[in-house]
């Protein structure tokens, strides 16, 4: 009879990585935010006035578009968030293991990716937000230094590429490529963010949901 697994090789064989990862879905469903970011960047520009100052002249002809955008950045992470609330819910009421551990390491990568990382990089780099001059003031400590990465796409994506990748409803891609672009663009929108910003926080957010992911064999 083989000798039982110690405590820390359990804690190590659920903290690895999952083989399996879907590359193709995931990329699918970031492709209408990365091609938003791309052509914004390439039309106008990856980071300075020139992006901020067209959008900003174009705001003013679109008010109820604005004000739908502020409503997706403001409200659309935190909801995805809480989907997991009910998740997590039905695992212990059915007992489903992998349904647990799926929302364990969601939170586990949530906590790291989308604060502990977001907030470090944020401080590291210093970058000025739209509007604010250069140069960087790392570790300023400071909202108008604290550009880069955009927090809300490392959250938008953290927590609706991995659920989107989980649940076996055929309208999940299509929802989470929606919810990522509406949140991801209104960064952009709004005048809070640089695409550049955008593209760091979509690869921070893959980068979550990549060790998040959790094969499903129910």
């Amino acid at each position: 009879m083989p000798a039982p697994e110690s405590m820390p090789g359990r804690l190590l064989r659920f903290l690895a990585l999952r083989p399996g990862y879907p590359w193709k879905k995931a990329l699918l469903i970031l492709a209408p935010l990365l091609l938003l970011m791309l052509t914004a960047g390439l039309a106008l520009s990856f980071w300075g006035d020139t992006v901020r100052l067209w959008h900003e002249n174009i705001r003013q002809s679109y008010p109820k578009l604005t004000a739908v955008l502020q409503f997706c950045s403001d409200v659309l992470p935190s909801t995805v968030f809480a989907l997991y609330i009910p998740l997590l819910l039905r695992a212990m009421a059915k007992h489903k293991t992998e349904e647990k551990h799926f929302v364990l390491r969601f939170t586990l990568g949530a906590l790291f990716f989308a604060m502990l990382l977001n907030q470090g990089l944020k401080a590291l780099f210093g970058m000025p937000r739209p509007g604010f001059p250069m140069p960087p003031q790392p570790f300023l400590f400071e909202h108008s230094y604290t550009s880069f990465p955009s927090g809300h796409t490392i959250s938008i994506v953290t927590s609706t590429l991995p659920i989107a990748l989980w649940t076996r409803f055929r309208q999940s891609p299509a929802l989470a490529a929606l919810l990522i672009a509406l949140v991801g663009y209104s960064r952009i929108w709004l005048g809070r963010h640089h695409p550049v910003d955008v593209l760091a926080g979509m690869l921070v957010g893959l980068a979550a949901s990549r060790w998040i992911f959790t094969p499903r064999n129910e």
